[in-house]
């Protein structure tokens, strides 16, 4: 079948290769038997019971916890659609209840400590943050379950060492880099400042922005990385107030954003020139930069990893959870559905087994969209591509998209989020989309208002 492709602007913006995991983490086992990539590097492993189980390690409170209700709803559907379609290997997934990440690594640590308890979990959804992830990656894969994040960005999650169990269908912000910088270049926007969080998220994501201006031919005026967790970031916004930029990119999540941007604002920053990403993607910003106006963020735009042009999935997660953002919904379902076909691939739950099945089944045979299909096709022996509510993902080692989709939106009548195209820029990593070290915007037609 051929692949569904979209108009093509191509726009220069150089991405460094993807790193292949090869770090070790205890002891080979010396058994004569088939040996998986994760038992290879040492890692714990779970035998199967012939039942998927899956925890949720989401945010409901913290800065991230506007994303966490549709996150986990959208989990709940793909493991709802999943039995309605004869289950995983003849048997009925199992999803625990979410235990809250409280976007925290110290209350995260704590949560992951309860999960891996549990000897009968295969599979962890989350944590929303890059890095809170990076502080409970090694508890959980060590404990040899498979993990998800549908929302994770930093480039360096590329490179963590995870027992060869963790995934993402989230792409890596080295891709969203240049999709952003794109956005803001063909608003005619040359010269360019950039804040950003310091830590993985922020500093990964300022990197590939700094990468991507140059590549462009535009200008870098200030690359400033703050402290999210300092309480007084005047000097942060007067390094960039005092610029010259048309335009300043604010890489940050809700509380922190909103200290930038109430700060940009004072100093008589328009908001039309502000844009950001998906960690500020919340209708919870404009109440944090002023309580009594929350149509002071009107006018800032961004990019974030497309939740896909599908008006019938997003009205489902609506219904179950009226105030779900659409951030990360469709990565969400996807992770549950590409480990469930993994899974029906390699014929068990085993962690170690199903994960070396879930870069082939989104990228190695015939085309399909539910479990459903694409478990018909399995049960045939036929190898398939499974595009999922995210769209075409092709995962590739280490177990992450090669293709980044990404919609624009922006604040408006009064602090709203307003999607302004689906899927307005696609960016191919150069092995997979283009010459090697090369990659291409591609934007389609497609436009939308939420």
């Amino acid at each position: 079948m051929t692949r569904r492709r979209l108009s093509i602007l191509r726009v220069a913006a150089l991405l460094g290769t993807f790193v292949l995991l090869v770090a070790a983490c205890g002891d080979d086992s010396d058994e004569a038997t088939t040996t998986t990539k994760a038992e290879s590097e040492g890692a714990t492993t779970r035998d199967a019971d012939g039942t998927l189980t899956i925890a949720t390690l989401l945010p409901f409170t913290g800065q991230l916890s506007s994303f966490g209700p549709g996150m986990r709803t959208a989990v709940e559907l793909a493991v709802q659609d999943i039995n309605a379609a004869g289950g995983v290997n003849g048997k009925e997934v199992v999803l625990l209840p979410n235990v809250d990440d409280g976007t925290d690594p110290d209350k995260a640590s704590t949560g992951a400590d309860q999960i891996v308890s549990d000897e009968k979990v295969d599979l962890v959804i989350g944590p929303a943050a890059s890095g809170v992830a990076e502080a409970v990656v090694d508890k959980i894969t060590g404990a040899g379950i498979a993990q998800c994040s549908p929302s994770n960005t930093a480039a360096s999650l590329s490179e963590k060492n995870d027992n060869g169990l963790y995934f993402r269908t989230a792409p890596s912000d080295t891709l969203q880099g240049p999709a952003l910088v794109d956005f803001v270049t063909s608003e005619g926007n040359q010269k360019i400042a950039v804040i950003a969080r310091n830590d993985e998220y922020g500093k990964g994501f300022a990197d590939a922005i700094e990468s991507a201006v140059e590549g462009s031919g535009g200008t870098l005026t200030e690359k400033v990385l703050y402290d999210p967790e300092a309480t007084d970031l005047s000097a942060d916004v007067d390094k960039v107030a005092a610029g010259d930029q048309d335009a300043t990119i604010i890489i940050g999540f809700v509380d922190d954003g909103a200290k930038i941007v109430s700060g940009l604002i004072e100093k008589g920053m328009p908001t039309n020139k502000m844009y950001t990403a998906d960690g500020m993607q919340s209708d919870e910003l404009g109440p944090k930069v002023d309580p009594n106006n929350p149509a002071a963020v009107d006018g800032i735009k961004g990019t974030a990893p497309s939740s896909g042009d599908n008006q019938e999935f997003l009205a489902r997660v609506q219904s179950v959870s009226p105030e779900a953002q659409n951030v990360f919904v469709a990565q969400s379902y996807d992770c549950v559905t590409i480990a469930a076909l993994a899974a029906a691939v390699a014929k068990s739950d085993s962690p170690a087994k199903f994960i070396e099945e879930v870069e082939a089944v989104t990228d190695e045979g015939e085309e399909c969209n539910t479990y459903e299909q694409c478990n018909q096709f399995v049960s045939q022996g036929t190898g398939i591509a499974y595009i999922g509510q995210a769209g075409m993902l092709n995962l590739v080692p280490p177990g992450e998209p090669s293709i980044g989709q990404y919609d624009t939106w922006v604040f408006q009548n009064g602090g709203q989020i307003e999607t302004t195209k689906v899927a307005a820029f696609e960016i191919t990593h150069g092995e997979h989309g283009g010459s090697e070290g090369d990659s291409g915007t591609e934007e389609t037609t497609t436009t939308a208002a939420e």
